[in-house]
């Protein structure tokens, strides 16, 4: 089971922002009961995150700021989010602690300017614990507001198809920091910051791939972890799209491995066996690198290309040489290289300031931050624009209309309104115990991405559907 959870991980598509004043909310009550917010004083808690406005603060003057009382989970006082995780998991404890971290965190640097329009966030723990994930739902449809800045890694079983614990029966919107299965991240009501749809994929990466290696690639293998449907789906993206877009990129027959007490030793002798001289690895990074020593031990040193949850120091866990002709693709910037892209060493600070004691600092940390910002974002503008009232369908279409987002520099534009991928990504590596960039190697142009809308491609194939709910108003 452990070796199953963190592989399910592994199917997080990263595609993939701040200080400021406290002010003190002035709280009225009115006639429905909730609790309302006036407009403060202008002219305070004005600040920046990255390259974006921040979206918290005071509420606008001339509203009277309210949560739809029949949304707002625990009450009308707060924004109450869920932030879904499964860090207390027997099988894998910590897992996607991350992003629990980095909501708590946000929510302290959201509070300290005067919260969202007014209104203070109070994150709330959805710990599906891998496998209670109903008994998550069933916290988040009764005390949260919407789902934010988290995931679950069997994020499917948010469909319970109970009362009181299926995402669309409670009427939930997400604005989640991952999700993995189709089922949710093209289901109704979820929106993503770095939105990954099962049948729309750059392939900016495997261009690059087969650029920088155009022999090796002519004899690519596959190599995942078997019996889990998820994991086969992202390597038929990952295929899918090299037929489409890299053709260059022949592939040869699949080799699957098992999750549980595998030695990797007998993938490694199929994996020179078959001839390959390039590699593709679905799976945790732990596995990958057990695969990497074993390979480089029979000689074999061809390039692996990966998905961007190999970017995590557990790779280096055989050595520090093993990395070396790893290519990994990722739309964030590394945390490397903060002196360049001080965004990132921002959040980091934030992050060790404002949350939890020894917070876990990753990949995931930003994704999680990006997706509370585009929330935050979302009730401003449905606020400022509208009645004052703060309710689950302003909220989402808020949402919609955004068309460009970028976590104010922490990661590659994309589209979360039209759920429409980054067309923009890097190569990541590893050399000596370390992630470096591989390609492109120019930060000054496109924001250190390579960039190519025209490499934005609809995919074929059997990758799954969204949970649709037809009755929703979330359209």
């Amino acid at each position: 089971m452990k070796r199953l959870s963190v592989l399910c991980v592994a199917l997080v598509a990263l595609v993939a922002a701040g200080c400021g004043s406290k002010h003190a909310a002035n709280g009225t009550t009115d006639n429905s009961g909730n609790t309302a917010t006036t407009a403060a004083p202008a002219g305070g808690g004005a600040t920046k995150f990255g390259t974006l406005d921040s979206p918290c603060g005071e509420a606008p003057e001339g509203k009277t700021v309210t949560i739809k009382a029949d949304e707002a989970g625990t009450g009308t006082d707060k924004l109450y989010l869920g932030v879904g995780n499964d860090r207390t998991a027997d099988a894998q404890p910590g897992l996607n602690k991350e992003l629990w971290d980095a909501s708590v965190a946000f929510a302290k640097w959201c509070n300290d300017q005067g919260g969202i329009v007014g209104k203070k966030i109070e994150p709330v723990d959805i710990d599906g614990q891998l496998i209670k994930v109903e008994a998550a739902m069933t916290t988040a449809c009764s005390q949260t507001f919407a789902m934010v800045g988290g995931g679950l890694v069997f994020d499917n079983q948010v469909f319970s198809g109970k009362d009181g614990s299926d995402f669309h029966k409670c009427k939930m919107i997400a604005i989640p920091g991952f999700a993995v299965s189709t089922d949710f991240s093209e289901a109704t009501g979820v929106i993503q910051p770095i939105p990954n749809p099962a049948y729309r994929k750059s392939a900016v990466w495997l261009h690059d791939i087969a650029e920088l290696y155009p022999e090796e690639v002519k004899k690519t293998v596959a190599v995942y972890g078997e019996g889990v449907p998820s994991i086969a789906i992202n390597r038929d993206q990952i295929k899918a799209t090299a037929k489409a877009a890299a053709p260059e990129i022949k592939f040869l027959d699949d080799i699957s491995y098992k999750l549980i007490g595998q030695d990797f030793s007998v993938i490694a002798q199929k994996v020179v066996s078959s001839g390959a001289t390039a590699m593709t690895f679905v799976g945790e990074p732990v596995d990958h690198s057990a695969l990497l020593s074993e390979l480089a031990a029979k000689g074999w040193h061809g390039p692996s290309f990966v998905d961007a949850n190999q970017y995590d120091e557990k790779l280096f866990v055989k050595g520090p040489s093993v990395a070396d002709n790893v290519l990994i693709r990722s739309a964030i910037h590394m945390f490397e290289e903060a002196d360049t892209f001080p965004v990132m060493g921002e959040l980091r600070d934030i992050i060790k300031a404002d949350g939890p004691a020894d917070p876990t600092i990753a990949s995931l940390s930003v994704q999680s931050w990006s997706a509370n910002l585009l929330f935050a974002q979302a009730v401003k503008d449905c606020v400022t624009n509208g009645s004052g009232e703060i309710s689950r369908l302003c909220v989402f279409k808020a949402a919609k209309k955004i068309d460009s987002w970028d976590g104010g520099g922490l990661h590659a534009a994309a589209s979360p309104g039209k759920n429409e991928p980054p067309s923009c990504s890097m190569l990541i590596t590893g050399k000596d115990d370390k992630f470096v960039r591989r390609f492109p190697t120019d930060t000054s142009k496109d924001d250190g991405f390579h960039c190519d809308p025209a490499l934005t491609i609809d995919v074929q194939g059997d990758l799954g559907k969204g949970n649709v709910d037809p009755s929703s108003p979330y359209k």
